[in-house]
C-alpha cells in the first residue's frame, strides 16, 4: 500500500511514518469507540485484544499540506476520547480491565498527552481531562489491583462525571456533521 506523507512523533524526538493501514485501523477502532461507549465513556469497553494501537502517539500526528486539518484533528481527539476509554477501562478495577495499557507505562502515555498541543477551547479541556485521568490511573497499585475493591481516589468520581461533556462536544457534534453532509 502507498506510504502516507504523515508522521508520528515520539517522546524521544524520533518520527514515524504511519501507512495507510495503520491510519485506517484507527480510524475504525475510533467509530467503534464513538459507537459503543458514545453516551456512556464513564463506564467504557475497550477490549485491549483487539485495540493494540499506541493511541497516546496519535497525539502528535502531523502531514503535508494534503492532511487538512479536520481530518487531522479527527485522529488525534479520536485518540485521545480513545485513551479516555481506556482510562475508565483501567479504573474499574472490578469490572473493566487492567490490561487496556498493555505493556506500555502510564507515565509514558502520560508524557504523549502533555506534548499535545491543542488549537482551540475543547482540545485544551479534553486534554486537560486525559491528563487528570492518566494521573489517578498512575496511582493505582498493584496492591489496589490485588484487592479487586473499587478504587478510592478523592478526583475519580470528578473525572467521570466530566466524561459525558466528550459526547456531546466531540461525539454527537462528529455525528451531526456526517449526516449534515449527507442529507444538505
Amino acid at each position: 500500500m502507498q506510504d502516507t506523507n504523515i508522521f508520528i512523533e515520539k517522546i524521544d524526538g524520533t518520527k514515524r511514518q504511519i501507512d495507510w493501514v495503520e491510519l485506517n485501523q484507527l480510524k475504525k477502532d475510533i467509530l467503534w469507540t464513538f459507537d459503543e461507549n458514545g453516551s456512556e465513556l464513564h463506564n467504557a469497553f475497550i477490549p485491549a485484544y483487539s485495540f493494540t494501537l499506541p493511541y497516546w502517539e496519535y497525539v502528535t500526528l502531523t502531514g503535508d499540506n494534503y492532511f487538512q486539518d479536520a481530518e487531522k484533528y479527527f485522529y488525534i481527539e479520536g485518540a485521545l476520547i480513545i485513551i479516555l476509554c481506556m482510562i475508565a477501562e483501567y479504573v474499574d478495577i472490578v469490572g473493566g480491565s487492567q490490561l487496556v495499557f498493555g505493556d506500555n507505562e502510564i507515565i509514558n502515555i502520560l508524557t504523549y498527552a502533555k506534548q499535545f498541543k491543542p488549537v482551540n477551547e475543547n482540545q485544551t479541556a479534553l486534554k486537560n481531562l486525559v491528563i487528570s485521568g492518566l494521573s489517578i490511573s498512575a496511582s493505582i497499585t498493584n496492591e489496589d489491583i490485588a484487592r479487586n475493591q473499587d478504587f478510592d481516589h478523592p478526583d475519580l468520581n470528578n473525572f467521570l462525571s466530566k466524561l459525558q461533556w466528550v459526547d456531546k462536544a466531540f461525539i454527537q457534534p462528529y455525528y451531526k456533521s456526517k449526516l449534515d453532509k449527507k442529507y444538505a
